[in-house]
Protein backbone atom coordinates (compact mmCIF):
# COMPACT_ATOMS: atom_id res chain seq x y z
CA UNK A 1 0.00 0.00 0.00
CA UNK A 2 3.07 2.38 -0.47
CA UNK A 3 3.26 5.64 -2.61
CA UNK A 4 -0.85 6.09 -2.17
CA UNK A 5 -0.82 2.57 -4.69
CA UNK A 6 -2.89 -0.13 -4.10
CA UNK A 7 -2.81 -4.09 -4.77
CA UNK A 8 -4.87 -5.90 -7.17
CA UNK A 9 -5.15 -8.77 -4.20
CA UNK A 10 -6.91 -5.58 -1.89
CA UNK A 11 -9.19 -4.98 -4.99
CA UNK A 12 -10.36 -8.08 -5.84
CA UNK A 13 -11.22 -8.80 -1.99
CA UNK A 14 -13.08 -5.56 -1.76
CA UNK A 15 -15.06 -6.07 -4.88
CA UNK A 16 -15.95 -9.73 -3.83
CA UNK A 17 -17.39 -8.39 -0.17
CA UNK A 18 -19.17 -5.89 -1.93
CA UNK A 19 -20.37 -7.81 -4.60
CA UNK A 20 -21.71 -10.73 -2.25
CA UNK A 21 -23.27 -8.77 0.32
CA UNK A 22 -25.04 -6.92 -2.27
CA UNK A 23 -26.37 -10.57 -3.63
CA UNK A 24 -27.64 -11.50 -0.07
CA UNK A 25 -29.49 -8.04 0.33
CA UNK A 26 -31.33 -8.90 -2.88
CA UNK A 27 -31.34 -12.54 -3.20
CA UNK A 28 -35.17 -12.38 -1.99
CA UNK A 29 -36.14 -10.45 -5.32
CA UNK A 30 -34.74 -12.87 -7.67
CA UNK A 31 -35.66 -15.91 -5.72
CA UNK A 32 -39.13 -15.33 -7.91
CA UNK A 33 -39.77 -16.51 -11.02
CA UNK A 34 -39.76 -13.67 -14.35
CA UNK A 35 -43.26 -12.24 -14.77
CA UNK A 36 -43.91 -9.75 -17.14
CA UNK A 37 -42.13 -8.42 -19.73
CA UNK A 38 -38.31 -7.51 -19.06
CA UNK A 39 -37.37 -9.77 -16.84
CA UNK A 40 -39.20 -12.55 -18.91
CA UNK A 41 -37.75 -11.39 -21.78
CA UNK A 42 -33.73 -11.86 -20.37
CA UNK A 43 -34.23 -14.84 -18.87
CA UNK A 44 -36.03 -16.59 -21.52
CA UNK A 45 -33.41 -15.52 -23.86
CA UNK A 46 -30.39 -17.00 -21.34
CA UNK A 47 -32.53 -20.16 -21.39
CA UNK A 48 -32.94 -20.27 -25.40
CA UNK A 49 -28.95 -20.00 -24.99
CA UNK A 50 -28.68 -23.23 -23.13
CA UNK A 51 -31.11 -25.23 -25.45
CA UNK A 52 -29.42 -23.35 -28.91
CA UNK A 53 -33.08 -22.87 -29.73
CA UNK A 54 -32.41 -18.45 -30.17
CA UNK A 55 -32.63 -18.77 -33.94
CA UNK A 56 -35.07 -21.49 -33.92
CA UNK A 57 -37.49 -20.99 -31.95
CA UNK A 58 -40.56 -22.12 -34.10
CA UNK A 59 -39.06 -25.85 -32.72
CA UNK A 60 -41.38 -25.31 -29.31
CA UNK A 61 -44.61 -23.83 -30.77
CA UNK A 62 -45.36 -26.69 -33.69
CA UNK A 63 -48.88 -25.34 -34.19
CA UNK A 64 -47.44 -21.68 -35.58
CA UNK A 65 -47.94 -22.10 -38.94
CA UNK A 66 -50.94 -23.81 -38.84
CA UNK A 67 -52.88 -21.54 -36.51
CA UNK A 68 -51.38 -18.40 -38.64
CA UNK A 69 -52.62 -20.03 -41.68
CA UNK A 70 -56.02 -20.26 -40.55
CA UNK A 71 -55.85 -16.54 -38.59
CA UNK A 72 -55.04 -15.41 -41.44
CA UNK A 73 -57.55 -16.95 -44.07
CA UNK A 74 -60.22 -15.51 -41.58
CA UNK A 75 -59.15 -12.17 -40.14
CA UNK A 76 -57.88 -9.44 -42.33
CA UNK A 77 -55.99 -6.83 -39.42
CA UNK A 78 -53.33 -9.10 -38.36
CA UNK A 79 -53.21 -7.01 -35.39
CA UNK A 80 -55.82 -8.70 -33.42
CA UNK A 81 -53.86 -11.60 -33.82
CA UNK A 82 -50.02 -10.88 -33.78
CA UNK A 83 -49.58 -10.07 -30.28
CA UNK A 84 -51.90 -12.72 -28.49
CA UNK A 85 -49.69 -15.90 -29.73
CA UNK A 86 -46.88 -14.94 -28.22
CA UNK A 87 -45.76 -13.88 -24.30
CA UNK A 88 -44.65 -10.87 -23.60
CA UNK A 89 -41.27 -9.56 -24.95
CA UNK A 90 -41.82 -11.59 -28.12
CA UNK A 91 -43.48 -10.43 -31.39
CA UNK A 92 -44.22 -12.13 -34.47
CA UNK A 93 -43.26 -9.51 -37.95
CA UNK A 94 -44.45 -10.03 -41.49
CA UNK A 95 -41.36 -8.87 -41.98
CA UNK A 96 -39.58 -11.48 -41.05
CA UNK A 97 -41.92 -14.53 -42.14
CA UNK A 98 -43.36 -14.39 -38.83
CA UNK A 99 -40.92 -15.50 -36.80
CA UNK A 100 -40.55 -15.52 -32.94
CA UNK A 101 -38.79 -12.38 -31.67
CA UNK A 102 -37.37 -11.49 -28.40
CA UNK A 103 -37.38 -8.09 -28.51
CA UNK A 104 -33.93 -7.50 -26.47
CA UNK A 105 -30.61 -7.00 -27.52
CA UNK A 106 -28.36 -10.34 -26.13
CA UNK A 107 -25.96 -9.08 -24.32
CA UNK A 108 -27.18 -9.50 -21.05
CA UNK A 109 -29.11 -12.83 -21.80
CA UNK A 110 -25.66 -14.07 -23.07
CA UNK A 111 -23.70 -13.19 -20.20
CA UNK A 112 -25.87 -14.71 -17.41
CA UNK A 113 -26.38 -17.97 -19.53
CA UNK A 114 -22.80 -18.86 -18.67
CA UNK A 115 -24.25 -19.03 -15.24
CA UNK A 116 -26.40 -22.16 -14.33
CA UNK A 117 -29.98 -21.47 -14.41
CA UNK A 118 -30.58 -22.47 -10.69
CA UNK A 119 -28.61 -19.41 -9.83
CA UNK A 120 -28.28 -16.89 -12.43
CA UNK A 121 -30.53 -14.67 -11.00
CA UNK A 122 -29.18 -14.45 -7.40
CA UNK A 123 -25.58 -14.32 -9.35
CA UNK A 124 -27.07 -10.87 -11.55
CA UNK A 125 -26.41 -8.24 -8.22
CA UNK A 126 -22.97 -10.07 -7.59
CA UNK A 127 -21.93 -9.35 -11.38
CA UNK A 128 -23.17 -5.85 -11.71
CA UNK A 129 -21.06 -5.09 -8.42
CA UNK A 130 -18.18 -7.24 -8.69
CA UNK A 131 -17.48 -5.26 -12.42
CA UNK A 132 -18.20 -2.23 -11.07
CA UNK A 133 -15.56 -2.58 -8.54
CA UNK A 134 -12.88 -4.19 -10.42
CA UNK A 135 -13.08 -3.08 -13.89
CA UNK A 136 -12.78 0.37 -13.68
CA UNK A 137 -9.61 0.44 -10.63
CA UNK A 138 -8.11 -1.92 -13.00
CA UNK A 139 -8.02 0.52 -15.84
CA UNK A 140 -6.98 3.22 -13.33
CA UNK A 141 -4.05 1.01 -11.74
CA UNK A 142 -3.01 -0.64 -15.41
CA UNK A 143 -4.04 1.64 -18.18
CA UNK A 144 -3.84 5.04 -16.50
CA UNK A 145 -1.02 4.75 -14.61
CA UNK A 146 -2.32 6.86 -11.85
CA UNK A 147 -1.08 7.21 -8.98
CA UNK A 148 -4.21 8.36 -6.65
CA UNK A 149 -5.40 4.87 -6.37
CA UNK A 150 -6.47 3.95 -3.46
CA UNK A 151 -8.28 7.41 -3.35
CA UNK A 152 -9.99 6.10 -6.18
CA UNK A 153 -10.45 2.90 -4.72
CA UNK A 154 -12.26 4.72 -2.04
CA UNK A 155 -14.19 7.40 -3.65
CA UNK A 156 -15.71 3.91 -5.61
CA UNK A 157 -16.51 1.73 -2.77
CA UNK A 158 -18.23 4.85 -1.00
CA UNK A 159 -20.09 5.03 -4.74
CA UNK A 160 -21.22 0.97 -4.32
CA UNK A 161 -22.49 1.79 -0.84
CA UNK A 162 -24.64 4.28 -1.95
CA UNK A 163 -25.88 1.80 -5.02
CA UNK A 164 -26.56 -0.35 -2.63
CA UNK A 165 -29.11 1.84 -0.15
CA UNK A 166 -30.24 3.79 -2.90
CA UNK A 167 -32.55 4.15 -5.48
CA UNK A 168 -32.72 4.17 -8.90
CA UNK A 169 -29.47 1.93 -8.54
CA UNK A 170 -31.34 -1.12 -6.23
CA UNK A 171 -34.53 -1.20 -8.43
CA UNK A 172 -31.44 -2.46 -11.09
CA UNK A 173 -29.85 -4.41 -8.76
CA UNK A 174 -33.17 -6.13 -7.62
CA UNK A 175 -34.20 -7.48 -11.06
CA UNK A 176 -32.70 -9.16 -14.01
CA UNK A 177 -32.04 -6.08 -16.90
CA UNK A 178 -29.82 -4.51 -19.56
CA UNK A 179 -28.96 -1.51 -17.51
CA UNK A 180 -26.93 -2.37 -14.39
CA UNK A 181 -24.31 -4.87 -15.95
CA UNK A 182 -23.43 -2.07 -18.28
CA UNK A 183 -22.78 0.74 -15.41
CA UNK A 184 -18.78 -0.30 -15.30
CA UNK A 185 -18.23 -0.01 -19.22
CA UNK A 186 -19.93 3.73 -19.11
CA UNK A 187 -17.09 4.44 -16.33
CA UNK A 188 -14.35 3.41 -17.64
CA UNK A 189 -16.10 5.34 -21.30
CA UNK A 190 -15.82 8.46 -18.64
CA UNK A 191 -12.13 7.03 -17.35
CA UNK A 192 -10.07 6.80 -20.56
CA UNK A 193 -12.00 9.33 -22.92
CA UNK A 194 -8.83 12.46 -22.85
CA UNK A 195 -6.29 9.36 -22.52
CA UNK A 196 -7.82 6.20 -24.55
CA UNK A 197 -10.44 7.18 -26.91
CA UNK A 198 -10.28 4.10 -28.58
CA UNK A 199 -10.94 2.27 -25.33
CA UNK A 200 -14.02 4.85 -24.68
CA UNK A 201 -15.23 3.36 -28.18
CA UNK A 202 -15.25 0.09 -27.71
CA UNK A 203 -16.71 -0.04 -23.85
CA UNK A 204 -19.73 2.05 -26.10
CA UNK A 205 -19.74 -0.44 -29.11
CA UNK A 206 -19.58 -3.29 -26.41
CA UNK A 207 -22.61 -1.75 -24.32
CA UNK A 208 -24.67 -2.15 -27.94
CA UNK A 209 -24.95 -5.30 -27.05
CA UNK A 210 -27.07 -4.34 -24.24
CA UNK A 211 -28.89 -2.01 -25.48
CA UNK A 212 -28.77 -0.82 -28.94
CA UNK A 213 -29.41 3.00 -28.09
CA UNK A 214 -25.94 3.31 -26.24
CA UNK A 215 -24.97 3.96 -29.75
CA UNK A 216 -25.73 7.23 -29.22
CA UNK A 217 -23.40 7.92 -27.19
CA UNK A 218 -20.78 7.48 -30.04
CA UNK A 219 -22.04 10.81 -31.22
CA UNK A 220 -20.30 13.01 -28.58
CA UNK A 221 -17.62 11.34 -28.15
CA UNK A 222 -16.92 11.40 -31.77
CA UNK A 223 -17.40 15.36 -31.27
CA UNK A 224 -14.97 14.75 -28.24
CA UNK A 225 -12.40 12.87 -30.89
CA UNK A 226 -12.33 15.53 -33.19
CA UNK A 227 -11.88 18.57 -31.35
CA UNK A 228 -8.73 17.19 -30.13
CA UNK A 229 -7.99 15.71 -33.45
CA UNK A 230 -8.80 19.03 -35.23
CA UNK A 231 -5.20 19.81 -35.43
CA UNK A 232 -4.22 16.84 -37.86
CA UNK A 233 -6.48 18.78 -40.06
CA UNK A 234 -5.34 22.18 -39.76
CA UNK A 235 -1.38 20.93 -40.02
CA UNK A 236 -2.81 18.22 -43.41
CA UNK A 237 -1.78 15.06 -41.03
CA UNK A 238 -4.38 13.49 -43.41
CA UNK A 239 -2.58 10.18 -43.08
CA UNK A 240 -2.10 9.76 -38.88
CA UNK A 241 -5.94 11.63 -38.93
CA UNK A 242 -7.13 8.30 -41.75
CA UNK A 243 -5.41 5.74 -39.19
CA UNK A 244 -7.02 6.85 -36.43
CA UNK A 245 -10.35 6.78 -38.34
CA UNK A 246 -9.82 3.43 -39.24
CA UNK A 247 -8.40 1.99 -36.07
CA UNK A 248 -12.01 3.69 -34.41
CA UNK A 249 -14.00 2.26 -36.73
CA UNK A 250 -12.55 -1.00 -36.42
CA UNK A 251 -12.48 -1.13 -32.67
CA UNK A 252 -16.23 0.17 -32.78
CA UNK A 253 -16.95 -2.99 -35.32
CA UNK A 254 -15.31 -5.56 -32.82
CA UNK A 255 -17.55 -4.28 -29.81
CA UNK A 256 -21.08 -4.35 -31.98
CA UNK A 257 -19.82 -7.84 -33.45
CA UNK A 258 -21.67 -10.08 -31.53
CA UNK A 259 -25.37 -8.13 -31.85
CA UNK A 260 -24.77 -8.00 -35.87
CA UNK A 261 -23.97 -11.52 -35.90
CA UNK A 262 -26.99 -12.20 -33.28
CA UNK A 263 -29.24 -10.02 -35.86
CA UNK A 264 -28.32 -11.20 -39.28
CA UNK A 265 -29.03 -15.34 -37.79
CA UNK A 266 -32.45 -13.88 -36.12
CA UNK A 267 -33.40 -11.58 -38.61
CA UNK A 268 -31.29 -12.42 -41.98
CA UNK A 269 -30.40 -8.29 -42.03
CA UNK A 270 -28.03 -7.10 -39.55
CA UNK A 271 -29.38 -3.39 -39.51
CA UNK A 272 -33.03 -4.46 -38.92
CA UNK A 273 -34.37 -3.52 -35.44
CA UNK A 274 -35.47 -6.70 -33.64
CA UNK A 275 -38.39 -4.44 -31.42
CA UNK A 276 -41.48 -3.71 -32.28
CA UNK A 277 -42.51 -0.47 -34.40
CA UNK A 278 -44.22 1.19 -31.25
CA UNK A 279 -41.16 1.01 -29.52
CA UNK A 280 -39.36 3.10 -31.81
CA UNK A 281 -41.56 5.40 -32.84
CA UNK A 282 -40.87 9.26 -31.99
CA UNK A 283 -43.43 11.82 -30.09
CA UNK A 284 -45.64 14.43 -31.93
CA UNK A 285 -44.98 17.79 -31.07
CA UNK A 286 -47.61 18.08 -28.69
CA UNK A 287 -46.04 15.28 -26.66
CA UNK A 288 -42.79 16.84 -26.20
CA UNK A 289 -43.58 18.98 -23.31
CA UNK A 290 -44.87 15.90 -21.69
CA UNK A 291 -41.58 13.91 -22.01
CA UNK A 292 -39.82 17.13 -20.65
CA UNK A 293 -41.84 17.34 -17.89
CA UNK A 294 -40.83 13.35 -17.26
CA UNK A 295 -36.74 13.21 -17.53
CA UNK A 296 -36.19 16.88 -15.60
CA UNK A 297 -38.26 15.85 -12.87
CA UNK A 298 -36.48 16.90 -9.87
CA UNK A 299 -38.41 14.23 -7.72
CA UNK A 300 -36.62 11.83 -10.65
CA UNK A 301 -33.96 9.62 -9.30
CA UNK A 302 -31.93 9.24 -12.58
CA UNK A 303 -32.33 12.82 -12.97
CA UNK A 304 -30.74 13.83 -9.83
CA UNK A 305 -28.07 11.54 -9.88
CA UNK A 306 -27.56 13.60 -13.46
CA UNK A 307 -27.47 16.81 -11.29
CA UNK A 308 -25.06 15.60 -8.77
CA UNK A 309 -22.45 14.38 -11.42
CA UNK A 310 -23.05 17.77 -13.24
CA UNK A 311 -22.28 19.70 -10.35
CA UNK A 312 -19.41 17.86 -9.06
CA UNK A 313 -17.99 18.18 -12.57
CA UNK A 314 -18.91 22.33 -12.51
CA UNK A 315 -16.92 22.36 -9.35
CA UNK A 316 -14.22 20.66 -10.32
CA UNK A 317 -14.13 23.48 -13.72
CA UNK A 318 -14.04 26.26 -10.23
CA UNK A 319 -10.73 24.33 -8.63
CA UNK A 320 -9.18 24.04 -12.64
CA UNK A 321 -9.11 20.40 -12.48
CA UNK A 322 -11.22 20.69 -15.89
CA UNK A 323 -10.85 23.15 -18.40
CA UNK A 324 -14.21 25.58 -20.31
CA UNK A 325 -13.63 23.61 -23.26
CA UNK A 326 -13.17 19.90 -21.41
CA UNK A 327 -16.57 20.99 -19.06
CA UNK A 328 -19.12 21.63 -21.98
CA UNK A 329 -17.75 18.71 -24.04
CA UNK A 330 -18.73 16.58 -21.20
CA UNK A 331 -22.04 18.73 -21.40
CA UNK A 332 -22.71 17.02 -24.34
CA UNK A 333 -23.52 13.61 -23.14
CA UNK A 334 -26.46 14.67 -21.23
CA UNK A 335 -27.37 17.48 -24.17
CA UNK A 336 -27.19 14.38 -26.98
CA UNK A 337 -28.68 11.96 -24.30
CA UNK A 338 -31.55 13.62 -23.03
CA UNK A 339 -32.69 15.14 -26.14
CA UNK A 340 -33.09 11.99 -28.18
CA UNK A 341 -35.29 10.42 -25.44
CA UNK A 342 -37.44 13.93 -25.64
CA UNK A 343 -38.41 12.81 -28.87
CA UNK A 344 -39.01 9.23 -28.25
CA UNK A 345 -42.42 8.15 -27.62
CA UNK A 346 -42.46 5.82 -24.88
CA UNK A 347 -41.88 7.28 -21.38
CA UNK A 348 -39.41 5.14 -19.20
CA UNK A 349 -37.36 6.90 -16.09
CA UNK A 350 -33.91 4.75 -16.75
CA UNK A 351 -33.43 5.21 -20.64
CA UNK A 352 -30.80 8.32 -20.40
CA UNK A 353 -29.30 6.64 -17.46
CA UNK A 354 -25.80 6.06 -19.88
CA UNK A 355 -24.74 9.74 -19.31
CA UNK A 356 -24.45 9.68 -15.91
CA UNK A 357 -22.54 6.99 -15.41
CA UNK A 358 -19.71 8.45 -17.90
CA UNK A 359 -19.68 11.59 -16.20
CA UNK A 360 -19.25 9.70 -13.43
CA UNK A 361 -16.25 8.07 -15.10
CA UNK A 362 -15.21 11.61 -16.02
CA UNK A 363 -15.15 12.69 -12.47
CA UNK A 364 -12.82 10.09 -10.95
CA UNK A 365 -10.80 10.81 -14.11
CA UNK A 366 -10.09 14.07 -13.00
CA UNK A 367 -9.62 12.97 -9.42
CA UNK A 368 -7.19 10.49 -10.01
CA UNK A 369 -3.69 12.09 -8.91
CA UNK A 370 -5.30 14.89 -6.92
CA UNK A 371 -3.19 14.55 -3.60
CA UNK A 372 -5.10 15.06 -0.30
CA UNK A 373 -3.11 14.87 2.94
CA UNK A 374 -5.64 12.62 3.87
CA UNK A 375 -5.65 10.21 1.05
CA UNK A 376 -2.94 7.91 3.41
CA UNK A 377 -6.12 7.15 5.69
CA UNK A 378 -8.29 6.13 3.23
CA UNK A 379 -6.46 3.00 2.96
CA UNK A 380 -9.01 0.70 5.37
CA UNK A 381 -12.02 2.49 3.92
CA UNK A 382 -12.69 0.13 1.16
CA UNK A 383 -12.75 -2.56 3.09
CA UNK A 384 -14.69 -1.25 6.15
CA UNK A 385 -17.26 -0.47 3.57
CA UNK A 386 -16.93 -3.82 1.51
CA UNK A 387 -17.34 -5.50 5.50
CA UNK A 388 -20.38 -2.87 6.09
CA UNK A 389 -22.47 -4.03 2.61
CA UNK A 390 -21.36 -7.52 3.38
CA UNK A 391 -22.47 -7.51 7.12
CA UNK A 392 -25.87 -5.33 6.07
CA UNK A 393 -26.67 -8.63 3.32
CA UNK A 394 -26.05 -11.31 6.04
CA UNK A 395 -28.49 -10.01 8.46
CA UNK A 396 -31.46 -9.21 5.61
CA UNK A 397 -30.69 -12.56 4.38
CA UNK A 398 -31.04 -14.20 7.76
CA UNK A 399 -34.34 -12.09 8.65
CA UNK A 400 -35.85 -13.75 5.54
CA UNK A 401 -37.44 -17.14 4.42
CA UNK A 402 -35.97 -18.75 0.96
CA UNK A 403 -36.99 -20.87 -1.71
CA UNK A 404 -35.03 -22.52 -3.99
CA UNK A 405 -35.45 -22.04 -7.57
CA UNK A 406 -36.60 -25.86 -7.56
CA UNK A 407 -39.58 -24.85 -5.00
CA UNK A 408 -40.58 -21.77 -7.15
CA UNK A 409 -40.93 -24.07 -9.65
CA UNK A 410 -42.69 -26.54 -7.97
CA UNK A 411 -45.56 -23.91 -7.60
CA UNK A 412 -46.62 -23.76 -10.99
CA UNK A 413 -46.83 -27.47 -11.20
CA UNK A 414 -50.29 -27.37 -11.74
CA UNK A 415 -50.28 -26.07 -15.16
CA UNK A 416 -47.39 -27.79 -16.32
CA UNK A 417 -49.04 -30.05 -18.18
CA UNK A 418 -50.85 -27.68 -20.11
CA UNK A 419 -49.78 -26.74 -23.64
CA UNK A 420 -50.98 -23.65 -23.85
CA UNK A 421 -51.57 -21.60 -21.26
CA UNK A 422 -53.54 -18.21 -21.38
CA UNK A 423 -53.10 -15.05 -19.22
CA UNK A 424 -51.33 -12.07 -19.25
CA UNK A 425 -48.39 -11.39 -16.97
CA UNK A 426 -47.51 -14.82 -16.26
CA UNK A 427 -48.02 -16.32 -19.60
CA UNK A 428 -44.15 -15.64 -19.60
CA UNK A 429 -43.88 -16.85 -16.53
CA UNK A 430 -45.39 -20.31 -17.35
CA UNK A 431 -43.48 -20.95 -20.43
CA UNK A 432 -40.05 -19.75 -18.32
CA UNK A 433 -41.54 -22.39 -15.49
CA UNK A 434 -43.39 -25.36 -17.16
CA UNK A 435 -42.41 -25.09 -21.33
CA UNK A 436 -45.73 -24.60 -22.02
CA UNK A 437 -46.65 -21.65 -24.61
CA UNK A 438 -47.49 -18.65 -23.47
CA UNK A 439 -50.80 -16.67 -24.95
CA UNK A 440 -51.51 -13.28 -23.56
CA UNK A 441 -55.56 -13.01 -23.57
CA UNK A 442 -56.06 -9.38 -23.40
CA UNK A 443 -53.82 -8.75 -26.75
CA UNK A 444 -56.55 -10.01 -28.85
CA UNK A 445 -60.48 -9.39 -29.96
CA UNK A 446 -62.82 -11.86 -29.54
CA UNK A 447 -62.82 -13.27 -32.75
CA UNK A 448 -59.51 -14.06 -32.72
CA UNK A 449 -59.23 -15.85 -29.59
CA UNK A 450 -62.62 -18.11 -30.85
CA UNK A 451 -60.65 -19.40 -33.82
CA UNK A 452 -57.51 -19.75 -31.38
CA UNK A 453 -59.40 -21.66 -29.09
CA UNK A 454 -61.24 -23.70 -31.86
CA UNK A 455 -57.93 -24.38 -34.01
CA UNK A 456 -55.78 -25.56 -30.91
CA UNK A 457 -58.79 -28.10 -29.53
CA UNK A 458 -59.47 -29.35 -32.72
CA UNK A 459 -54.96 -30.32 -33.34
CA UNK A 460 -55.58 -31.71 -30.02
CA UNK A 461 -53.33 -28.95 -27.68
CA UNK A 462 -54.56 -28.95 -23.90
CA UNK A 463 -55.30 -25.31 -23.14
CA UNK A 464 -55.63 -23.31 -19.73
CA UNK A 465 -56.89 -19.59 -18.57
CA UNK A 466 -55.32 -18.12 -15.74
CA UNK A 467 -58.15 -16.56 -15.14
CA UNK A 468 -56.40 -14.37 -11.46
CA UNK A 469 -54.30 -12.68 -13.94
CA UNK A 470 -55.13 -9.48 -14.87
CA UNK A 471 -57.85 -10.86 -16.93
CA UNK A 472 -62.16 -10.62 -17.03
CA UNK A 473 -63.85 -11.47 -14.56
CA UNK A 474 -64.35 -15.82 -14.62
CA UNK A 475 -67.90 -15.06 -15.90
CA UNK A 476 -67.31 -12.93 -18.57
CA UNK A 477 -64.68 -15.76 -20.21
CA UNK A 478 -66.66 -18.61 -19.30
CA UNK A 479 -69.99 -16.58 -21.02
CA UNK A 480 -67.43 -15.93 -23.71
CA UNK A 481 -66.70 -19.70 -24.42
CA UNK A 482 -70.17 -20.45 -24.19
CA UNK A 483 -70.95 -18.07 -26.90
CA UNK A 484 -67.73 -19.87 -29.16
CA UNK A 485 -69.87 -23.52 -28.22
CA UNK A 486 -66.34 -24.58 -26.57
CA UNK A 487 -66.87 -26.81 -23.19
CA UNK A 488 -64.79 -26.35 -20.28
CA UNK A 489 -64.00 -26.85 -16.89
CA UNK A 490 -63.59 -24.19 -14.56
CA UNK A 491 -60.94 -25.24 -11.19
CA UNK A 492 -58.83 -23.36 -8.62
CA UNK A 493 -55.18 -24.54 -7.90
CA UNK A 494 -52.82 -23.55 -5.50
CA UNK A 495 -51.00 -20.76 -5.55
CA UNK A 496 -52.56 -19.84 -9.33
CA UNK A 497 -56.12 -19.31 -8.24
CA UNK A 498 -58.63 -19.82 -10.79
CA UNK A 499 -58.39 -21.43 -13.84
CA UNK A 500 -60.56 -22.57 -16.83
CA UNK A 501 -59.64 -25.75 -18.52
CA UNK A 502 -60.08 -26.04 -22.08
CA UNK A 503 -61.75 -29.32 -22.63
Amino acid sequence: MQKNKVHIIYIIVVSILIAFGTSLKFSTQHEKLPIGCDEFGYLNMAKAFDNNVVFDNHTSRPFLKGLLDTLQTEIKNEQEYLWMIVPHAYHLSSKTSYKIINQYALGTSLVISFIPINYRQNAFPFMVMFLICLLPLLVVKYVLKSKGQILILGLTTLFLFIMHISPPFVTELARINSLALTFSLFIITGLTLRKKPLLAIFCIALSVNFRVINALMLLPIAIFIFNDLKNMLTHKLYKQLFGFVLKAFSVALIGVLPYITYTYLLLGNPLLPTYPAHDTAFVSSADIMNNLKFYFNPKEAWFIFLVITVLILFLLKRFNKVNSKDFFLWLLFPIINYGFFVFHKIQINYYPFATSFILLGAIIYYLRDVNFTITKYLKFIPITIGLIILGDGIVRYSKRTHKSFNQVIKEYAGIKKYDIVWGDMLSGTAEYACNNNGFKYNFSTSNSREIAFKYLKNNNYTQVILCDDNLPKVEAITAELKSFNISFKVDKIDYIGNIIIIN
